[in-house]
């Protein structure tokens, strides 16, 4: 089982600073593993069409479950991800459907009622911009989207037969600076209060590089439309690519124990880097040097490849909801690195639901009251997450470039 194993894409090779995935070598002691319980099974995936969850199914459909459906709202998305998928030298089960509906819907309640058991629900819907709080609308949906469609799934599990469900995470739900974080690890909290009648994992990792919508994507977008490149200079993160990303989920998911979050084994010297040099790298990978500006308007006025130069102005972070770096777990936490070569376990406690419910509860009302505002949210969810430190600053994302 060698296929997807590899980062063989020469600029992620590059800009990673390694040629093979982090986990190669635990996939390969553990494809035998991994094939038992994966053959035969029937899959049900939700978010499939975004970048990880995209690249967990090219994973997972080497180990020939015998059914798979995927459910997207993104229907453009889902159509190229078919086409995708299709395309490739992938055998496909004979049972693999596409369905443009989203977890949490009428149509998603619906399509289960119709549909006969699944043993797995893996799950990659989420929104998880840090930009979607800076107003009450989008936060809203965030959290409808990342918490209270899962519950409803979670809700729903006895009858439809699943015997284990994965939700992704995020190193942001460690120590959370921000609300996305703090949702996900309402997320995993979640998941642990249903621990008891359902086996439950989750995996948290890093950045995703070139994932859709990140900064990295910026980068190809901004070339593609000969425009400046623009980030922040002091801010470093861990990256890992997208096959990684699914390489890890398929473990964590498939290989786990109840209420056990995996997470990739990065060091600081090894794996942290700024974005700053990543654009730089970037640039010359693509036979540009950066022309350094001292602002957005100096930027926008360079010519884009005049004199093989790109203009990119980087600054430093004064958004809300920036950490300077991530971690993957908290320094209190126990984390077993003996089972995988380059992965960490960590055990979670069982969590009672009924803070959960208060929370939900608080939410609706909120929402019904009329009385929506961005500070009413934050105080429903810094009570629910002490852990919760927003690092609220004078801007959001949505006013630089």
């Amino acid at each position: 089982m060698t296929a997807y194993l590899e980062t063989s894409n020469p600029l992620m090779s590059r800009l990673l600073g390694r040629t093979q995935s982090l986990f190669a070598e635990d996939l390969n002691l553990r494809t035998a593993d991994l094939k038992e319980v994966i053959e035969g099974r029937k899959l049900m995936i939700a978010g499939a069409a975004g970048s990880i969850g995209l690249a967990f199914v090219k994973q997972v459909l080497l180990f020939r479950p015998a059914a798979v459906y995927l459910i997207d709202p993104d229907e453009n998305g889902l159509v190229e991800a078919i086409r995708d998928l299709r395309s490739s030298s992938i055998v496909m089960p004979n049972e693999f459907y596409s369905f443009s509906i989203g977890i949490g819907s009428d149509e998603f309640e619906s399509f289960v009622q119709n549909q006969s058991t699944c043993d797995y629900f893996i799950n990659f819907a989420a929104l998880k911009h840090v930009r979607s709080e800076r107003d009450p609308y989008s936060l809203l949906r965030m959290i409808y989207t990342n918490l209270r469609a899962l519950r409803d799934v979670l809700l729903m599990s006895p009858t439809l037969g699943f015997s284990h469900m994965f939700s992704v995470s995020s190193d942001k739900a460690v120590n959370p600076a921000n609300l996305m974080g703090a949702t996900k690890l309402l997320m995993e909290k979640l998941l642990w209060s249903f621990g008891d009648c359902i086996n439950v994992s989750t995996a948290r990792f890093a950045n995703v590089a070139f994932s859709a919508g990140s900064l990295l994507d910026g980068f190809e977008q901004r070339l593609k439309k000969n425009q400046p490149l623009a980030g922040p200079k002091d801010i470093m993160r861990y990256f890992i690519s997208h096959e990684e990303a699914g390489q890890l989920c398929l473990l964590a998911c498939f290989l786990s124990s109840n209420r056990q979050v995996f997470i990739p084994k990065m060091t600081c010297d090894e794996h942290l880097k700024s974005f700053q040099d990543i654009a730089v790298k970037y640039l010359n990978y693509n036979n540009f040097v950066p022309k350094f500006c001292s602002s957005e308007e100096e930027a926008k006025e360079v010519l884009v490849g005049d004199n093989n130069e790109w203009p990119i102005y980087f600054s430093k972070s004064d958004t809300s909801g920036e950490k300077f770096i991530e971690t993957f777990a908290e320094d209190d936490i126990k984390v077993d690195y003996k089972k995988f070569k380059a992965i960490g376990l960590i055990n979670a406690d069982p969590i009672e639901r009924s803070f959960l419910d208060e929370f939900f509860y608080e939410i609706e009302e909120l929402r019904a009251s009329g009385s929506l505002t961005l500070n009413t949210i934050v105080d429903i969810v810094e009570k629910a997450v002490p852990e919760f430190d927003h690092v609220k600053r004078s801007r959001n994302l949505d006013q630089k470039m």
